[in-house]
Parts: C-alpha cells; structure tokens; sequence
C-alpha cells in the first residue's frame, strides 16, 4: 500500500486509489495529490477490504472495475449491505463498455477509460463535496 498522505494537510480529504495496475494507481495517486488530497493506493481488492475494515473510512474510493480476476462491484455490493461502508462514495474507472452501467448497479459512479484528468478531478471534487454537504 502506497501513502501520499503525508503531502496534504490532515484536514483534506482522503481517496482510496485501487487499481491492479501499480503504474495506474501511481498516476491516478500522483494526480489527486498534486490536488491538494490525501491518498492511499492499493493494487488488490483483497488488500481494499481489509483495509476498510479496520482504518478509517477514506471521503471517496477511486476502483478499477475489473481488477485482476475480481470484479470491484462485487466487493461495492457488499459495502452497500454493511452499515460502516454503505454510504462510501465510489468512483469506478474502467476501459469496459459497459462501465456506467455496472457502477450505476451498486449505486456508485462510473468513469469511462481514457479519461482528461479535469474530468477526474471535477468529478472526485463533486462527489466528495455532495458527501460532505450531505453528513449532518
């Protein structure tokens, strides 16, 4: 597990980055850092399980849908069902055709793969400030 989030004041908001691709993680880490936000990257959805068990919940997880043999919407369907994760904001990032349809499934956000990097951080921006506006 990668941390950038010694770079961003505590105050700013945490992303979890997953992506099976270390560079693509990297990259997409690397981005939302030089944005002002706290970032943690993991390459494994086994890895992103675990650690929302047991650490703080990040304002927004960033996923790959498909992530080596595991599918990302299986493990958000699963979020949605536990009281802890079940309001977790989820952006799915994905070359898959059908991207927005399978995020739209787990009532979570999709993202279409090439993506311009305004559109990842207008869309990152909106829903981490959606959340916010929305928590009492």
């Amino acid at each position: 597990m990668l941390h950038n989030t010694e770079l961003a004041p505590p105050s700013a908001p945490l992303v979890l980055v997953a992506d099976d691709d270390p560079d693509i993680a990297y990259l997409l880490g690397a981005m939302l850092s030089d944005a002002g936000y706290r970032v943690e990257q993991q390459t494994s959805l086994p890895a992103v399980a675990q650690r929302l068990v047991h650490d703080p919940l990040p304002d927004l997880m960033v996923l790959d849908i498909k992530m080596g043999a595991d599918d990302a919407t299986v493990l958000v369907r699963r979020l949605r069902t536990e009281g802890r994760t079940m309001h977790l904001p989820v952006l799915f990032i994905s070359a898959r055709v059908d991207a927005m349809a399978a995020a739209a499934a787990v009532d979570s956000i999709g993202l279409a793969k090439p993506f311009e990097m305004r559109t990842l951080l207008a869309t990152v921006a909106g829903t981490i400030s959606t959340r916010r506006d929305a928590q009492p």
